[in-house]
Order: C-alpha cells, then sequence, then structure tokens
C-alpha cells in the first residue's frame, strides 16, 4: 500500500510525515487556483530535497487553462525526471500526449462517473441488493472503457470514496482512493464568486474572479442529506471517513478540503 498526501497550497507542506511515499499537488476543480510558478517551485524543491514521488493534479480548463499549464508542466519536467500529471479534462490529456509524451497520466476521479448523491443512502432499504450493487459500479466497470484507457497508456485511475462505497472489482488498473473528501458536483457557475458583496445579491453568472473561495467555506444543512455538505468554490463536497472497499493500492489523504 503507498500512502500520498494531497495538498493545494505550499503552507500545507507541514502535513508531510515519514507515513507517505507521495505528493499530490494542484487543483481538480478550478483553472484559476492553479499553482503559480513560484508555489510550483517550493513544492519541486521539497519533492527533490525528501526523494518522493509526485503528482502534479490539473483541472478540467477552458483553453486559457489549457495554455497555463504548459509552463507549468515544462517547469516540472526540468526539475524530476519522472512524475504523473492527474488529469481531469481530455484536452488535458490530449495536449501532454502531444508536448510531454513521457509523462505518466492517470485518470482524475472527475472523470469516474458514479453516482455521487448523498441521499442515495436512504435507498438502500428500498433496493434489491443487485441494484444496490449496480449503483457503487463506475464507469470503470466497462471493459472496453479499460481496454481504452490501457491502450492510451493509462494504467492507474483516482477514484472517490461514495457514502454507498464502490465496486473496484477490475485488477487490469492501479486504484487511488481519496479519502476523506468526496465531491458531490462542481461547476464554472462559481457561487461564492462575489459572496462578499451584500448589493448583489440577486446576480447569478460568471464573475471575474477574486478567488473568494480561498476566504469563504459554506456548510450547507437539511433534513434530506443524510450528511453535511460543504461548499467551497465551485464546488460541494461532503466528508466521509469509512472506506468500505480495500480493493486499492494507493490511500491518497486530503488533510483540508482540496481548493
Amino acid at each position: 500500500m503507498e500512502y500520498a498526501l494531497f495538498i493545494s497550497h505550499p503552507e500545507d507542506l507541514h502535513f508531510f510525515t515519514n507515513q507517505y511515499s507521495h505528493l499530490y499537488y494542484g487543483n481538480e476543480f478550478c483553472q484559476n487556483l492553479m499553482p503559480s510558478q513560484k508555489d510550483l517551485a517550493i513544492i519541486l524543491k521539497f519533492v527533490k530535497e525528501h526523494s518522493i514521488s509526485f503528482s502534479f493534479v490539473t483541472p478540467y480548463v477552458t483553453d486559457r487553462g489549457l495554455h497555463a499549464l504548459i509552463p507549468l508542466i515544462t517547469q516540472i519536467a526540468e526539475i524530476l525526471k519522472t512524475y504523473e500529471i492527474i488529469f481531469n479534462d481530455w484536452g488535458v490529456y490530449s495536449l501532454v500526449k502531444q508536448r510531454f509524451p513521457h509523462l505518466e497520466l492517470v485518470l482524475g476521479r472527475l472523470l469516474t462517473k458514479i453516482k455521487r448523491d448523498p441521499r442515495i443512502l436512504f435507498l438502500k432499504d428500498r433496493l434489491s441488493s443487485q441494484i444496490w450493487n449496480y449503483f457503487q459500479t463506475t464507469n470503470l466497470s466497462i471493459p472496453w472503457y479499460r481496454n481504452f484507457l490501457i491502450n492510451n497508456g493509462i494504467d492507474r485511475v483516482d477514484l472517490d470514496n461514495p457514502l454507498q462505497g464502490i465496486n473496484l472489482n477490475f485488477p487490469d488498473l492501479h486504484k487511488s482512493i481519496y479519502y476523506p473528501y468526496s465531491y458531490v458536483t462542481t461547476t464554472r457557475l462559481c457561487l461564492t464568486a462575489g459572496c462578499d458583496k451584500p448589493e448583489a445579491w440577486y446576480q447569478i453568472g460568471i464573475f471575474p474572479c477574486q478567488q473568494e473561495c480561498q476566504q469563504y467555506t459554506f456548510y450547507l444543512r437539511n433534513d434530506v442529506m443524510p450528511v453535511k455538505l460543504i461548499r467551497k468554490g465551485n464546488t460541494i463536497f461532503y466528508k466521509n471517513e469509512k472506506i468500505l472497499s480495500n480493493q486499492y493500492d494507493r490511500l491518497v489523504f486530503q488533510p483540508k478540503l482540496p481548493m
């Protein structure tokens, strides 16, 4: 079993202990939160000094975000001979394959499809075991899709830890589980943008980003939800500290919300 630490900011490096042999760094959910080259340099220095494995986590992107990734990936390649790119956008996959064909690509958890709504727990006693097992499967349960990944040089997939559990019975791929934060949904329509401007309460849209998400976290409670939801920036999360499967070979610990 390999243990990895996932952080989004250099100041969180203090969470790294001897328990970990692998560092994840970056952002999955927003191209406006991709690291600066200055912050990335701090991370790379730490990785080199501690001789640990490294994964650069990338979000879903527009063309602007795609171009912004190029100098970051180039910067890493100048320091590290081998590292992983966690991609959550097939455009990022294409970019890396064309410009950095030597890098190892890992399918990000945003591209692993599974029922994520926490309310699914209320259905457990009303569904047959066959249907419940279906809700534990992902698109990775489809053999031709796994063959597509393998044939395109992808032999590791990153996965969430949903409340209903997850079926990982496919030995042809390496599997990483994120813990303890799972995401429910994400969008480019960031509801946190402008949240500290009361006069704009009625406005909904895609506004210029001031990174308000780095200051504010919203906790959402409702009787129809079995868990507390956490809104951070453009993404909804919940915390799940119970892992129901043991069919993985890398555990990715998030000490804080990955934003």
